[in-house]
């Protein structure tokens, strides 16, 4: 007899898989609202799929997954009145926004997609939120 085989271990937090499938389906009905909204493209579907590696390496986990009216996907955050942004729009850009509840305005700002822009975007979203 054969043992049986012995799934292989995930990568990453439990979380992840079952996000990335959400955004692999983000696109497809019944998750997309309207048909005037732009699904996400391919390229923005895998910049945004690396983000969310990205995030779990850090244990940053987004709180949903939304359809940005520009087109696109976008990583929203919320930790105790303060919430985060990320959008990755089908034009290529990438723009993060973190506000809170105490009246301060937004703080809105281009990323530059990779690496070290996402690294730096993650890490100043993950202090603001206090996570």
């Amino acid at each position: 007899m054969h043992p049986e085989p012995t799934a292989l271990p995930v990568a990453g937090p439990a979380w992840l898989a079952e996000t990335r499938r959400a955004l692999a389906d983000l696109g497809l009905p019944p998750h997309w609202p309207e048909e005037s909204v732009e699904a996400p493209g391919l390229r923005t579907s895998r910049l945004a799929d690396c983000a969310l590696r990205q995030l779990a390496e850090l244990g940053l986990r987004p709180d949903h997954l939304l359809p940005c009216t520009e087109g696109g996907v976008r990583f929203a955050f919320s930790r105790q009145g303060r919430h985060a942004e990320i959008e990755f729009l089908n034009g290529g850009e990438v723009i993060a926004t973190c506000s809170s509840a105490a009246g301060e305005a937004p703080r809105n700002w281009l990323v530059s997609p990779g690496g070290t822009g996402f690294e730096s975007t993650f890490n100043t979203i993950q202090a603001f939120l206090g996570a």
